[in-house]
């Protein structure tokens, strides 16, 4: 219990994040206890106001994180608005199964409209029977996280994941 409070402090000290023009998603780790990981990603709306890409979690792009993360269990996402407000929209974030092409997503519907221009949010996966002792999938490959509908041109997000051994 005191571990979760801990946390629950944690996401509600953060600070906001004034990201680069340069880039879309930053993502690094803000916490990695024995048990608890949280990875922070800072989402920034392009420039024109057009949709963002999707940001892959991979061996290659970000080892460190990927490493970490693996054998975990996604536990939940909380979103905050940065410097400038996003608009509302969608957050999800799908795990690549295998080397495959093929993706599970970890919300559902969970993660319609989970950001939003003043509100904090926090969302949890879908349970998904049969696929380990609590429901939940367990991190084995790539996880995609994506931001969808936000079209705020220069509208930062902070995203952070909550894994847990």
């Amino acid at each position: 219990m005191k571990r979760l409070f801990s946390i629950i402090v944690f996401l509600a000290l953060m600070t906001a994040v004034t990201a680069q023009a340069s880039n879309v998603y930053v993502p690094s780790i803000a916490y990695k206890g024995k048990t608890i990981f949280i990875v922070k990603i800072v989402c920034t709306g392009t420039s024109d106001g057009a949709a963002t890409d999707a940001l892959s979690i991979t061996a290659a792009a970000y080892p460190e994180i990927f490493d970490m993360i693996q054998e975990t269990w996604l536990v939940s996402a909380t979103t905050m608005k940065g410097g400038t407000a996003p608009d509302a929209a969608d957050l999800t974030v799908q795990q690549q199964i295998g080397g495959s092409a093929a993706v599970v997503e970890m919300f559902g519907t969970n993660g319609v409209n989970a950001i939003h221009a003043s509100a904090t949010y926090t969302v949890y996966p879908i349970y998904t029977s049969g696929t380990s002792a609590n429901g939940y999938w367990p991190i084995t490959g790539a996880l995609i996280v994506d931001v969808e509908n936000q079209t705020s041109a220069g509208g930062i997000t902070n995203i952070y994941l909550v894994f847990s051994k």
